[in-house]
């Protein structure tokens, strides 16, 4: 099977439910990096990981820093220590998105619609 960059948390979630494992029951499940190399010895393009808060907590940079990604997103929910900023890692502010929401609620509109113009 190849791989594209669109298909990795699929891929993702057909290995958690493979392993008799669903989305609700991630709590705990942690996948080892060097697991990821295999999609591009499959032919994709590039491996990115997305989170949203970048906690990167005792070895973490340095398994990142060696691992296959080749971007790492996360947003700016915790502030991230310069020690731990690689050139690999872009931190997303999600003071925009903050903003429209307490703006929104201060006029009486919907907080709502602001994610259904997102996906758009």
């Amino acid at each position: 099977m190849g791989f594209s960059q669109g298909n990795l948390l699929e891929e993702f979630l057909s290995d958690l439910a493979r392993a008799g494992k669903s989305p609700q029951t991630l709590k705990g499940y942690r996948k080892d990096l060097n697991d990821f190399s295999r999609f591009l010895a499959a032919g994709a393009r590039s491996v990115h990981a997305v989170g949203t808060h970048g906690v990167f907590s005792g070895p973490a940079i340095e398994r990142l820093a060696k691992g296959p990604f080749e971007e790492v997103v996360v947003t700016d929910t915790l502030p991230l220590p310069s020690e731990k900023r690689l050139p690999k890692i872009t931190v997303l502010s999600v003071a925009p998105l903050f903003a429209e929401a307490i703006r929104r609620i201060h006029l009486g509109l919907s907080v709502g619609e602001i994610y259904q113009v997102l996906i758009q």
